[in-house]
């Protein structure tokens, strides 16, 4: 392009006609983005499905475009964000010596898989539900898409069908004792105590913070929620021998779960606990029994191992520090899900392996702990696993 000046050198310019996404990014947010632009008929079906990467081409990028329901596209995005992700996206350096750790724990994770539980109901579903006037688990006349609605609410919900398999094996007398560990602002706790009504359960919430704990029983008050109590406590020190047959954690932060996990062995209870933000809370102590060495244990034994220990997570765990810190960088790499993923796994067997070898025999050999791993869809929460240990009759 010549200018008027002659002094000056003649400048080009360009003008781009067309272009075309080869590759999205993998996060969330960009995903959406393309899947919106995918239903405003702003990038072709073809180019969409090359760009995502779509197993089932254009055809499933054409299904997506129908998609109308914002929540489902959400999930939809979170859930192929998942397969975008690879070495080559990773966040992070991750060293030889990091991944000698992980196979180093391959058998500990066959001995503990991990199940897939991706049961979620849908909007009808939940407004068909019988108690959709009164329960905090219904979406009731208007579906609201808050952040709450589109990711907590359905964690919520699958947290209620594992606490409900794990109350109906529990032996324990109702109503039964419930006990959140970090559970403050009521969401998980209030849905509990409402969903099975007094004669099932009494929930109790312990959290360290007065504001959340206000906020829960503000929550509770407002649903006229009678079987649920609230306290600002502790959970490391607090003494629950005797007076619970459940603890439930969902996301609990770092060395929270393990917190939790300990108590409910302790005092021989069972437990369905979500982790969340595996380097926080580092300083936790962990409340627990001395470890079992043989599935009969004598009288003297039992005595002894009543007699609770204050343990650092790594030992409670019986891992090495530096592995342990290892572990928990692994499992909050960002970009590469599939890597942190099987590192949250790793930790939460070694968490399933502490709870199993430190259970205490009952005087009742009738009960026995059954300790499993599950998954929710990933779609709700890249910190999708859970572990529940459901006390039976044998």
């Amino acid at each position: 392009v010549k200018t008027n000046n002659a002094s000056t050198q003649p400048q080009r310019k360009f003008w781009i006609r067309h272009s075309r996404i080869l590759r999205s990014s993998w996060r969330p947010a960009a995903i959406q983005y393309l899947l919106e632009m995918l239903q405003s008929s702003n990038i072709s079906v073809d180019e969409a499905a090359n760009a995502l990467e779509l197993p089932g081409g254009s055809q499933e990028a054409e299904a997506l475009s129908q998609i109308e329901d914002p929540t489902k596209l959400r999930w939809k995005a979170a859930e192929i964000s998942r397969s975008l992700q690879d070495a080559s996206s990773r966040m992070g350096k991750v060293t030889p010596e990091l991944e000698q750790v992980l196979d180093q724990y391959s058998a500990l994770r066959r001995n503990f898989p991990a199940s897939a539980d991706h049961k979620i109901l849908t909007d009808k579903e939940l407004l068909q539900r019988p108690q959709e006037k009164t329960s905090p688990l219904s979406y009731g006349d208007v579906l609201l898409r808050s952040r709450y609605e589109v990711k907590k609410k359905p964690q919520v919900e699958w947290m209620i069908r594992q606490i409900e398999d794990v109350i109906q094996s529990h032996p324990g007398e109702r109503p039964l004792q419930i006990v959140d560990i970090g559970g403050g602002k009521g969401y998980l706790a209030n849905a509990i105590a409402q969903h099975f009504g007094s004669e099932i359960v009494n929930v109790r919430v312990i959290d360290i913070s007065f504001g959340a704990i206000m906020m829960g029983k503000k929550r509770a008050n407002r649903s006229s929620i009678d079987n649920i109590r609230f306290d600002k406590v502790d959970a490391a020190t607090v003494d629950l021998a005797g007076s619970v047959d459940i603890v439930v954690s969902l996301h609990g932060c770092g060395v929270l779960t393990d917190v939790a996990i300990g108590h409910a062995i302790s005092s021989g209870a069972a437990f369905v606990v979500c982790p969340c933000c595996f380097r926080s809370n580092p300083s936790l102590k962990v409340t627990a029994p001395f470890p079992v060495a043989s599935a009969v244990a004598s009288d003297q034994e039992r005595n002894i191992q009543q007699k609770n220990q204050l343990l650092s997570a790594s030992d409670w765990l019986n891992i090495d520090f530096g592995d342990h810190e290892k572990l928990k960088k692994l499992a909050e790499i960002q970009g590469d899900i599939n890597l942190s993923s099987k590192a949250i796994h790793t930790i939460c067997a070694l968490r399933a392996q502490a709870a199993k070898t430190r259970v205490i025999p009952r005087l009742d050999d009738r009960n026995r702990l059954e300790i499993n791993i599950k998954t929710f869809p990933i779609s709700l929460s890249t910190r999708n696993f859970c572990i529940v240990g459901k006390l039976c009759r044998t």
